[in-house]
């Protein structure tokens, strides 16, 4: 669990170093995101609650990003997918999800990442984005690793406006 605290950290770091959330989108017609095969189960479902915010000057060690946050519920079950999208070529090198009744302490965590350092890469074929300013991204069954070797899975199917 030492490395996906470290890696968690590093991405409240960056957001933290980043200039404040500045988009915001809340539920509606285009947004919809499920989430199934997840271990721990209580993850599964349909996100109510749906909003999603972009922080277009966030940073990861790949370049310049624009950083997604979408949060939700499933039942009483607290959900967070962060993403981080690159300005320079679109393409997806980290994205973590999280799950349970305190998101500070996640009874459910996964992650992709491109370095594969701490979870499996995010393969293009199952997460896109339209843009990094503003547009749709896009989960076809991304599939979601757990990064401490605790058995932790998820897959996320939906799309979402930002």
């Amino acid at each position: 669990m030492g490395l996906a605290l470290a890696w968690t950290a590093t991405l409240a770091l960056a957001a933290c170093e980043s200039n404040p959330v500045v988009g915001a989108t809340t539920s509606g017609s285009g947004n919809e995101l499920a989430v199934s095969a997840a271990t721990p189960s209580d993850a599964n479902g349909t996100l109510a609650n749906l909003q999603v915010s972009s922080d277009p000057n966030a940073s990861t060690t790949e370049g310049p990003a624009t950083h997604i946050t979408i949060t939700g519920t499933v039942d009483t079950v607290q959900q967070q997918v962060d993403v981080f999208i690159l300005q320079g070529d679109n393409s997806i090198p980290h994205i973590e999800h999280i799950w349970g009744s305190d998101l500070a302490n996640p009874e459910g965590h996964t992650v992709c990442d491109v370095s594969s350092s701490v979870g499996p890469p995010c393969p293009p074929s199952q997460v896109a984005a339209s843009s990094t300013a503003s547009g749709t991204l896009t989960f076809g069954g991304l599939q979601l690793g757990g990064d401490a070797g605790d058995g932790d899975l998820s897959t996320l199917t939906g799309s979402v406006e930002f």
